[in-house]
């Protein structure tokens, strides 16, 4: 099924109108005046000593994603005998 480029632009300038139509019309809620925006309660945030946003002394940036992934493969392995008996059954 072939369609012409021409039949495209026209479908597309057809949308387009119906579009801005649409996009004219009035807003139904609130008659067309933005709504205000709720204020919640707003708490306090308690601190003691000084509070300091300061870069943190970390030489590589997975060296704690790579314990624990360590750590967890080291477990995997001593209980692999467990896990072998278990499946095979």
């Amino acid at each position: 099924m072939k369609i012409s480029y021409i039949k495209i632009l026209s479908f597309r300038f057809e949308l387009l109108k119906i579009f801005k139509r649409v996009s004219k019309t009035n807003n139904a809620l609130n008659n067309n005046k933005p709504l205000e925006h709720l204020k919640g309660k707003e708490y306090p945030i308690y601190v003691e000593g000084k509070l300091v946003r300061e870069t943190i002394d970390k030489s590589g940036d997975f060296v704690q994603s790579g314990e624990r992934f360590r750590a967890m493969t080291d477990n995997v392995e001593n209980e692999e005998g467990l896990s072998q008996n278990l499946f095979l059954g």
